[in-house]
């Protein structure tokens, strides 16, 4: 019976896990007593207004400012910086635009070492040929602010690409169509993660999520099993999305998902419920044993956690289900 004990023990503490954080009085979030040191990452998607727009909502000013006073070690962005995805916008026009989103979001995190890791969006470099200018200029803006880590594979960067931070993989894929990703692509992803099998935690972030989150984008989705199975095959950990504009913290069988809320325009209802989503962010620990921590906070003051209980037990239905990440043992 002792040996039984003892293997079980040791079977559990190697498994990495998505968990439920602690909250303590004087601060905004703090993974779990027993994490140890962790390596925390602010997430946030969606900062565009209007089609055209070169002013940002004060919710995204706030989110900046709150995570400049948390000082988080990373920031991932997974797409729809700027408000394009439209013929009509001239190119001084997305250059303003471009350089209004860099002083209200970039800069101030440049100026405090945070380093940025992005993902392309549909409103700042969608894949559909039509949009072909925006997307070189989100090649040209982002080229000149590669931020200073440790990739593992940056030969399709700003678009596609992998690095190492805290412990644990990260990828950034281009999703910004309902395209499947094509045979070469899959390879790519195929690729880096056997090469880096290693690593505990491995996170996976794009625009446009595998499955529907919220009403009204039901369909705005890739429905990608031949990916998900991918991710599942390698251990990922967790994949990150935005585009639907509702936070949702969920598993599909051995895979987490994290459907984000948006921070500029649009929150959106998630399937089955009656209520729109807030403006929202999330954060991420990342634990030393691998260990994934998710909390999101809701604007204004980014103060108070969005409680997994205020959310639906799950979200869609079918072969598109999604179960809240606290039920699922």
């Amino acid at each position: 019976m002792p040996f039984i004990i003892s293997l079980f023990l040791c079977i559990f503490a190697a498994v990495p896990a998505v968990g439920i954080s602690c909250h303590h009085p004087g601060g905004l979030w703090q993974p779990e007593s027993h994490s140890r040191v962790a390596f925390r990452v602010a997430v946030i998607s969606d900062l565009n207004g209007e089609y055209g727009s070169v002013s940002y909502d004060e919710s995204v000013h706030s989110a900046v400012q709150k995570i400049l006073a948390e000082r988080p070690d990373l920031v991932l962005i997974p797409g729809d910086m700027v408000a394009g995805e439209t013929a009509s916008l001239s190119d001084t026009r997305l250059a303003e635009m471009w350089r209004a989103f860099h002083a209200a979001v970039t800069a101030p995190f440049t100026r405090a070492g945070i380093p940025v890791a992005v993902a392309p969006g549909n409103h700042d470099a969608s894949g559909y040929q039509v949009y072909e200018r925006e997307r070189a200029l989100y090649r040209k803006e982002w080229l000149a602010r590669k931020p200073s880590l440790r990739f593992l594979d940056d030969s399709r960067y700003p678009f596609e690409y992998a690095f190492e931070a805290g412990g644990a993989l990260f990828m950034a894929l281009d999703q910004t169509t309902l395209a499947k990703l094509s045979p070469e692509r899959l390879a790519w992803v195929d690729k880096v993660l056997s090469g880096n099998y290693e690593f505990a935690a491995k996170i996976v972030f794009a625009h446009i999520p595998l499955f529907p989150f919220t009403q009204g984008r039901e369909k705005e989705a890739t429905l990608d099993t031949e990916l998900e199975a991918l991710l599942v095959r390698h251990g990922v950990t967790v994949v990150i999305s935005g585009h639907h504009h509702g936070y949702y913290p969920a598993r599909r069988g051995a895979l987490r998902y994290i459907g984000l809320g948006c921070l500029g325009n649009g929150p959106r209802k998630l399937i089955g419920d009656s209520k729109n989503s807030s403006r929202s962010m999330v954060w991420l620990a990342v634990t030393p044993d691998g260990r994934l921590d998710i909390e999101a906070y809701a604007f204004p003051g980014f103060s108070g956690p969005i409680a997994r209980e205020s959310l639906p037990a799950s979200v869609g239905g079918g072969a598109l289900r999604y179960v809240r990440d606290d039920l699922v043992p």
